[in-house]
Order: structure tokens, then C-alpha cells, then sequence
């Protein structure tokens, strides 16, 4: 199958494209799916679900302030996030890598659900990395991470 970089997109339908050695990628649509997704996600469990873009400096203090909201009782056991450095991750290479424990099927579902294109190997041991989103652009052509399929 042919691929085609994206040229013309109607003005105001997508934010300015970046580009690295690896293509051409959409920061804003990307944020804006997550944000819907943990959005969605943080509704469940009666509001306990713990979703967070942004969250804390570092992976380490972003875990040492959930494990206090959880010995707190303000979150449950489901718990995604990424912190500043992920953030410029995003800003920088176009992807972002997510935290995540408890129900992971439950993440991926709703990331998923949001056109989130995501690669993980399945493992509570490794975090789940967000490398793009699917969007329509006209009746019968989708964009996978800034290419469209001819």
C-alpha cells in the first residue's frame, strides 16, 4: 500500500504539523486524544480513577503522590498518567509514554476508543507509549499518525 504525506488540510482542521527523522506528526491532536480519553477514564470507578496528563517532574515523585492518594483513599487502584518530561517528549518527537497500573485493558480500551494509536508489549512492567492518532479528514480517508492511505 502507497503512502502519501499530507499536503492540503482544510484551515483550522489540524495544528501545524512538526517533522523528525521519523515523519510528520499532529502534537495538539494527539494531547487533545488523551485528554479526552482520561477524561472518560477518570468517570469511572465512582470518580476514583486516577488519569493525569502532566503530572509531578518525574516518574518517581509523580508514584510518590499517587501511593499518598491511595493510602489517602482519594484514588482507587487504576491509576495512567505522564509527567513533565513525557510532556516535552510530546512537544519534542510527537509521543508520549504513559504510567499506568491496575486495569491496564481498561487504558487501552478507552486510549484506544479516543483513535490513540499506542505500542506496548502487554506488560505491567512497561509503560504504554502513545505514538499517534487516527483522524478523519474526508469521507473515506483516515490519517494514521500524519499519513494518509492511498
Amino acid at each position: 500500500m502507497e503512502r502519501k504525506v499530507i499536503t492540503k488540510i482544510k484551515k483550522g482542521y489540524m495544528s501545524k504539523p512538526k517533522k523528525d527523522e521519523e515523519g510528520w506528526w499532529y502534537m495538539e491532536e494527539i494531547r487533545e486524544g488523551i485528554k479526552q480519553a482520561f477524561k472518560e477514564l477518570r468517570k469511572k470507578e465512582n470518580g476514583k480513577f486516577f488519569a493525569r496528563m502532566n503530572f509531578w517532574c518525574c516518574q518517581s515523585c509523580a508514584w510518590y503522590e499517587v501511593g499518598d492518594k491511595q493510602d489517602e483513599g482519594k484514588i482507587g487502584n487504576n491509576v495512567v498518567f505522564y509527567h513533565s518530561q513525557d510532556n516535552d517528549d510530546l512537544d519534542n518527537r510527537g509521543r508520549v509514554h504513559l504510567s499506568h497500573e491496575g486495569d491496564t485493558k481498561k487504558i487501552v480500551e478507552i486510549l484506544e476508543k479516543h483513535n490513540l494509536i499506542l505500542r506496548w508489549d502487554y506488560s505491567e512492567g512497561t509503560r504504554i507509549e502513545v505514538v499517534g492518532i487516527q483522524q478523519e479528514l474526508e469521507e473515506g480517508t483516515r490519517i494514521s499518525n500524519s499519513f494518509i492511505e492511498a
